[in-house]
């Protein structure tokens, strides 16, 4: 078991691509905190309010940060290391030479799993990291100020745990990505933009006001009840209820997964 865990950690942390994923969830918080504090903001009022929320204090624009990492930048970096999981090894044919080893496929399936948790988690905690870093040189250390004022070492336990929702609720995201590139046999892209354009469309159920009765089911409907924990008083409903849909769906899409793999043909 250890064996075939090391070697699919040398395999997706030795890869270009995952080096790359790291790179973007540094850039981007650096980029953001550029664009606000060197940009003019002379256009639209909502655009000049944005900027000067977000450059009030440096935890403010971690939590904007986090903000727009939730609605651009997770998604798409847990479609990418969950599909690409089973279909790469799969289109480069060193699956079937994996299996072929005396293991047990559920277990080749685990350690990817594994190690794939660990690189979503390792890629959204280096975006948090930098935000926070970032905030501090570029805006100051003032204290949070997004719906009620909190100090520094309340504010940090509160964005810490706003990662942690943020990590289980993408659950269901991964263990999607996952299925799908299970069922994909050799195209990684595939599950990846499969996976992307399914979060897109249930946000867009989300939103719109005639499916008020269908959207309380879907996983992303309390996506973003992070944000509660960011006043000064807490309300947990939402969260709860949101780590209960995403819990509910991965664990469906796995099982899925995990029926699908058994009795994958890897020959074609």
């Amino acid at each position: 078991m250890m064996t075939l865990l090391m070697s699919e950690v040398r395999r997706l942390y030795c890869r270009r691509a995952f080096a790359g994923v790291l790179v973007a969830m540094v850039v981007t918080p650096i980029a953001l905190g550029l664009l606000i504090r060197l940009g003019t903001h002379s256009g639209m009022l909502e655009a000049r309010q944005f900027a000067a929320f977000a450059g009030a204090s440096g935890l403010n624009f971690t939590a904007v940060g986090l903000l727009i990492g939730c609605q651009l930048v997770f998604v798409a970096v847990v479609a990418f290391i969950f599909g690409e999981s089973v279909a790469r090894e799969a289109s480069w044919g060193s699956l079937g030479a994996l299996l072929c080893e005396p293991v047990s496929r559920q277990r080749v399936l685990l350690c990817k799993t594994m190690v794939a948790v660990a690189a979503m988690s390792i890629a959204v905690a280096v975006y948090v990291a930098t935000s926070i870093l970032v905030g501090a040189i570029l805006f100051g250390g003032g204290p949070l100020d997004i719906r009620g004022e909190l100090p520094w070492p309340t504010a940090l336990l509160r964005l810490s745990l706003s990662v942690v929702y943020i990590t289980v609720t993408l659950s269901w995201v991964a263990a999607l990505a996952l299925m799908l590139s299970v069922i994909t046999h050799d195209n990684p892209l595939a599950p990846v933009g499969g996976t992307v354009l399914i979060v897109a469309v249930c946000r867009l159920i989300i939103d719109l006001p005639t499916t008020i009765a269908f959207r309380d089911v879907l996983p992303l409907r309390y996506y973003d009840a992070w944000m509660d924990l960011l006043a000064p008083f807490v309300n947990w409903e939402q969260m709860v209820w949101g780590v209960l849909l995403s819990l509910f769906f991965a664990s469906t899409f796995a099982a899925f997964a995990a029926v699908r793999f058994q009795t994958k043909d890897i020959t074609r």
